[in-house]
């Protein structure tokens, strides 16, 4: 993402994420970069998407979007949210590069306690939302990197608010552009300590992990962010599960809705608005050569499922390696309606 205020000649990049390819060709990765960037009042900002390989590729090409379906691509997004102080936005960066040998497994270590680190002390009950975007990548085929993150109140045990799988079984050197994404309900007048936690997906003596690309410092941004939803849970919804999903013989055209109970949010908006909707899941095949397509559909007032948005994640390059898809779209509602936001998916052939 660039940046280039009115009056500057250049744009400048303020984050950028490294997607995985290393390890096969054909294999996209529902890649998400998130930052925060302080404005001045009455000055123009034009915000940019730009791109480029991690090392010179003369006679190579790199691709955004994925399909065809219905004659077009995968949608490519640019989003930007003015923040104000009612928001209680905290965020923590790193440009360094960690690596963590001889995980076990099972241990959660945080990845830098100092700088990507958040203290929390909300002054009513509220419900923060909490987001964490790693580049993660492994120096050994056959181990997986986890992201969580961990939420500590002040006197309490640690909880791990919200996790995912990040891809390195299927190949080395290879960083997956991991998002997480989670809520967590804040009591008045306690103190949380929000940080970023990681381990490898099994034991992996000998073996290390690695966040953060790049041929040298600064590596690519590693963020923790945290922010108040409104008091008024009318205006947001959210829905989650923690069961393992399987879609046999899917015939690459038809979406199925992945589950109609546990995964929907509903929404009836006092007046027209526009609803930020996104989805975060751990994606990937038991059978190499296949993909996994991910979308969001919306149904208005009992109306039929309309596919709002999708996203292809990688699988051809190899099993067993999932990749922490993130997708996110803007839906028009109208005031008075009821909206049901679903998640369906299907492989890409």
């Amino acid at each position: 993402i660039c940046v280039q205020p009115q009056g500057q000649a250049n744009c400048t990049i303020v984050a950028w994420k490294e997607s995985g390819g290393f390890a096969g060709t054909f294999s996209p990765n529902a890649a998400f970069v998130q930052t925060v960037y302080p404005m001045t009042g009455g000055t123009q900002y034009s915000i940019k998407v730009q791109w480029k390989t991690n090392k010179p590729a003369i006679g190579a090409s790199i691709s955004a979007g994925a399909g065809p379906l219905n004659s077009s691509f995968s949608p490519t997004r640019l989003t930007a949210k003015v923040l104000t102080a009612a928001d209680h936005m905290q965020t923590a960066v790193s440009t360094q590069q960690y690596t963590l040998p001889s995980s076990d497994g099972a241990t959660w270590t945080d990845v830098d306690s100092t700088n990507l680190k958040l203290v929390i002390t909300p002054t009513a009950d509220e419900t923060v939302l909490l987001s964490a975007n790693a580049d993660a990548w492994t120096w050994n085929p056959g181990f997986n990197q986890d992201i969580g993150i961990v939420v500590t109140p002040s006197g309490g045990s640690r909880t791990l608010a919200g996790w995912k799988e990040s891809g390195g079984f299927a190949g080395t050197f290879s960083p997956n552009a991991a998002f997480v994404q989670a809520t967590y309900p804040l009591t008045n007048g306690t103190t949380y300590t929000v940080t970023l936690a990681w381990k490898t997906n099994k034991p992996a003596s000998g073996a290390q992990i690695t966040i953060g690309a790049g041929a040298g410092a600064p590596f690519s941004p590693t963020r923790l962010t945290a922010l108040v939803l409104p008091a008024d849970n009318s205006t947001w919804a959210t829905a989650v599960s923690t069961k393992q999903y399987k879609l046999p013989g899917s015939d690459g055209a038809t979406w199925s809705e992945i589950d109609d109970t546990s995964l929907s949010a509903v929404q009836t908006p006092a007046a027209d608005a526009n609803a930020l909707v996104s989805v975060n899941l751990d994606l990937w095949t038991s059978n190499a050569g296949y993909n996994q397509d991910v979308a969001v559909y919306v149904s208005d007032n009992g109306g039929a499922p309309q596919l709002l948005a999708w996203k292809e994640s990688g699988g051809f390059a190899g099993t067993f390696s999932p990749n922490a898809a993130f997708l996110e779209a803007v839906y028009p509602m109208t005031g008075g309606h009821t909206y049901r936001f679903t998640v369906w998916w299907k492989t890409n052939k």
